[in-house]
């Protein structure tokens, strides 16, 4: 990672800077901040420029995976992100995520999870105001996957979506999201390619919009 790569208690990072290229040549999760997060997590004002590269899909151009509660506000990616989401690929505790804006491109690497824009795989979500313009291949523009009632509002995606032949849940918003998501004030005008589920805001699930 950037910063620290791995961090087993409760975390606040603030106006953090990484640069560098970030490479796990051995398989498993890359940050461009933090790689991964046992603890409770609050993250403010990071950047990241460079690329990140990582084997499964808990890589991120911010945090790769946060193992608890997270909240990530005004945190930005402008560098590739090659097996992982622009900001955060995984939150396995309730995940706030404001502000946040991801314009490099996302990829997908050998292991097919869920990718997104903003976020990967997320637990019972608030994400707000974030925005993403760039390209996202195997994945969504916001998020992939919200599990749990999400809230997602003043989002927006202008990127181009392509799908691949192991994951198909594409949206412009987000991929799949679970019964009781609601997405309100969210608009997306990339291009989106896929050969299976797809939609200009969501992909699959039970929602409001």
């Amino acid at each position: 990672a950037g910063i620290a790569g791995l961090v087993i208690r409760d975390a606040t990072i603030e106006k953090c800077y990484n640069t560098a290229d970030v490479v796990y040549v051995k398989g498993g999760m890359a940050g461009g901040i933090i790689s991964n997060v046992s603890g409770k997590l609050t993250a403010t004002e990071c950047y990241n420029t460079g690329n990140i590269t990582g084997s499964s899909s808990d890589s991120g151009g911010i945090i790769g995976m946060a193992h608890s509660d997270a909240t990530i506000e005004n945190c930005h990616n402008t560098g590739k992100v090659t097996g992982g989401s622009g900001i955060v690929s995984q939150v396995n505790g309730k995940a706030t995520i404001t502000d946040c804006s991801n314009t490099g491109e996302i990829t997908e690497s050998s292991s097919h999870e869920p990718l997104g824009g903003i976020a990967g795989q997320v637990y019972y979500a608030t994400i707000e105001n974030c925005h993403n313009t760039g390209k996202v291949t195997g994945g969504s523009g916001i998020v992939s996957h919200a599990i749990g009632s999400a809230t997602i509002t003043d989002c927006s995606n202008t990127g181009e979506i392509t799908g691949s032949s192991s994951y198909n849940y594409l949206g412009g918003i987000a991929g799949q999201v679970d019964s009781g998501a609601t997405i309100e004030n969210c608009y997306n005008t990339g291009n989106i390619t896929g050969e299976s589920i797809i939609g200009g805001i969501i992909g699959f699930g039970g929602t409001t919009v």
